[in-house]
């Protein structure tokens, strides 16, 4: 078939990315944390049927993870946000050629069900329905079960495919997962006598019997498959022909960062970049939408009232915006680098301009916060004490990447080139995003709430005081490696 053609030609290319090699270490990463999510699923896996047994007598196992599959579908969304990237292809070569739209967004598809993500889950759902369906209905039912899940599963997978398109055209499609899966999981708090028979009879029918069950969830799939495969059409074939048409309308100049001089110009075109081009502009809505989300958590509900998670959503509330757009530096600057390379010193001011203005929209978090420490949940020492160390210590770390960021990431263009970031850098950012969240939970058990949010205030501040001193540093790193820098961002330009 020709898909397989244009999949062996996708892998080609990701093999003569520049970013290859460095590749390779991100997917040992990838592989590890994948195989400690396995051990996490394989023991919810046996531990879950007593447990199912207790809270719920009036039922079987089987039929509470009927119940239950609505959050794993749920999470299985979450994760795929987080880890996979969106469904993008180089298909500009191909529109000429002759073959059919279909194929070209067939393969799209075919790459996303088989990816090896897709099987994770069945560390989960084959002890459970070892233990559960067995002693019922036999090997057979096991196998029947644990099939019907599985296509689920990539039923799910399409699903996102279609979600992260769709976004591509419209941020505010981001709501689209959030009401599907959250009004049927409202529904199974609020409207028990309607949701639950439906889910109990799933899970009743996929033990009982899921060989006949399967050609109902390959329908299905079938059917999903279609919609997704007109909605991709859709949006990429729309993407490829649209033609961007300047215009003046609505200009901001942003006057009030003239009194900076140089650094106020540079800030003026980071805002108008973050505003203007579709990319940058939904990485920082994105950002914008997981400080709103963490924020609703701790003010509405008891999710994260414990030390630790009530730590792991302050810090996130913190630092979410700043990595989500910090970790793209030089990345989304590739489109024009040479521009900046012009001048000696542009670079050094642009990176200015960026931490900077991002200690600015940090503040907005700590704004956002201020009804929960009214609530009383929260010190407002706490609050400030992170704001500062966000903006001194974490900002600190993640825009080394300054230095290693080799792959330009277009500014409106969704359909790009194949490519990822280096190991090195994917360790930046996990390190940025979840080392302050582990020390200040261990500070928290050693030492008393006061010390510890002086000990953050200050490291902060210490780190805010001597920015000029690591960001020149940077600066002279990155001129040290610039050529092979500016290899890489030229040659992954869409």
């Amino acid at each position: 078939m020709i898909e397989f053609d244009l999949l062996k030609h996708k892998r080609l290319e990701a093999k003569r990315n520049p970013m290859y090699e460095g590749n390779k270490v991100t997917k040992i990463i990838l592989y590890i944390s994948g195989l400690l999510w396995a051990v996490y699923l394989l023991m919810f896996g046996v531990l879950f049927p007593p447990l199912f047994t207790e809270l719920f007598p009036a039922y079987e196992p089987y039929h509470v993870f009927g119940n239950g599959v609505v959050f794993i579908w749920a999470l299985d969304i979450f994760i795929r946000f987080l880890y996979q990237k969106p469904p993008s292809a180089q298909l500009k070569p191909y529109i000429l050629l002759p073959i059919g739209k279909n194929r070209i967004i067939n393969m799209l598809m075919i790459d996303a069900i088989r990816s090896p993500y897709n099987l994770v889950w069945l560390f989960l759902v084959f002890p459970f329905a070892f233990i559960t369906v067995l002693p019922f209905y036999g090997f057979m039912g096991v196998l029947g079960f644990v099939a019907c899940f599985y296509v689920s599963i990539l039923i799910n997978a399409l699903l996102y495919m279609m979600f992260r398109s769709l976004m591509a055209k419209s941020f505010a499609y981001v709501l689209l997962p959030i009401v599907i899966y959250g009004l049927v999981i409202a529904g199974l708090f609020l409207l028990e006598d309607w949701f639950w028979p439906v889910f109990v009879t799933l899970g009743d029918l996929w033990a009982s019997s899921g060989w006949l069950m399967l050609p109902v969830m390959i329908v299905v799939f079938i059917l999903v498959w279609l919609v997704v495969r007109k909605v991709e059409l859709s949006v990429v074939y729309s993407e490829l022909a649209s033609v961007e048409k300047p215009t003046k309308d609505n200009v901001t100049d942003y006057t009030f960062f003239d009194r900076l001089g140089d650094l106020g110009e540079y800030m003026k075109l980071e805002m108008k970049m973050d505003v203007r081009n579709k990319n940058v502009r939904n990485a920082f809505l994105t950002g914008l939408f997981a400080i709103v989300v963490f924020v609703g958590l701790l003010l509405f509900t008891d999710m994260y009232s414990d030390g630790f998670m009530n730590t792991f959503a302050l810090s996130y509330i913190f630092s979410a915006l700043g990595i989500i757009m910090l970790s793209k530096t030089m990345s989304f600057e590739g489109n024009y680098i040479d521009c900046l390379m012009i001048r000696k010193v542009s670079l050094l001011t642009l990176i200015k301009a960026k931490y900077y203005l991002h200690c600015m929209f940090s503040a907005i978090a700590l704004l956002l916060t201020l009804p929960i420490v009214f609530k009383g949940d929260i010190a407002f020492s706490r609050c400030f004490a992170l704001y500062v160390f966000n903006c001194g210590v974490v900002f600190a770390v993640i825009m080394q990447l300054v230095v290693y960021n080799k792959k330009t990431t277009p500014l409106n263009d969704t359909i790009v080139k194949g490519g990822m970031t280096t190991g090195l850098a994917e360790m930046i950012t996990m390190g940025a995003l979840f080392l302050p969240m582990l020390v200040i939970n261990i500070l928290d058990v050693l030492l008393p709430l006061v010390v510890v949010d002086a000990i953050l205030m200050v490291s902060g501040l210490v780190g805010m005081l001597t920015s000029g001193l690591w960001l020149r540093n940077i600066y002279n790193r990155f001129n040290r490696r610039k050529y092979q820098n500016l290899e890489g961002l030229r040659a992954t330009r869409p």
